[in-house]
């Protein structure tokens, strides 16, 4: 990819979004790595293995992360919600400063972590969130630094007002 070298700074790829209203399951739409068992689903892992086969430089990638979530409903009350059927029309998104204000640890909503994708959500037995959080944007700053890639992007700054998840990002690219 001689083009990449010669005409591009970066390459920002939209490693959020992977998972939506299109698949027929709930599940991460910005995990660093796919699930357990599986292999083949959506994450920056994969997407930046994807342009280091085509010879892309990793310190042009920059992978992205969410300053917000998906949301859907009426879910399978089956494994915390994760990779379940729904009944509801797909995913809603719904902005950090909301998730922070009225979903995490608020009500019936319980944290759960996906060890193998390094992702959080949120699950109430009916209404089931992926989101990036503090946790995740840490082990994606690790990643970006090990593997010496360009950097990370967000969508969208004015979707955390807490600046929760850019404190992190600082914190996770200094250490």
């Amino acid at each position: 990819m001689d083009i990449v070298e010669k005409y591009l700074d970066y390459i920002n790829v939209m490693t959020y979004d992977m998972w939506g209203s299109s698949q027929k399951l709930t599940g991460h739409h910005t995990s660093l790595y796919a699930s357990m068992g599986k292999p083949n689903n959506a994450s920056c892992y994969r997407s930046v293995q994807i342009l280091k086969s085509y010879n892309v430089p990793l310190y042009k990638i920059v992978i992205g992360a969410a300053f917000y979530g998906h949301m859907w409903n009426q879910v399978e009350n089956k494994d915390n919600g994760l990779y379940q059927k729904y009944s509801s029309t797909g995913s809603k998104t719904i902005a950090y400063t909301e998730l922070h204000e009225k979903y995490i640890d608020r009500g019936q909503f319980k944290r759960y972590w996906d060890e193998s994708a390094k992702a959080p959500y949120l699950f109430d037995g009916t209404t089931f969130i992926s989101y990036d959080d503090e946790e995740s944007l840490l082990y994606k700053s690790k990643y970006i630094k090990v593997n010496s890639l360009g950097g990370i992007m967000f969508w969208e700054y004015s979707l955390d007002r807490s600046y929760t998840l850019l404190d992190a990002l600082h914190r996770g690219i200094q250490d």
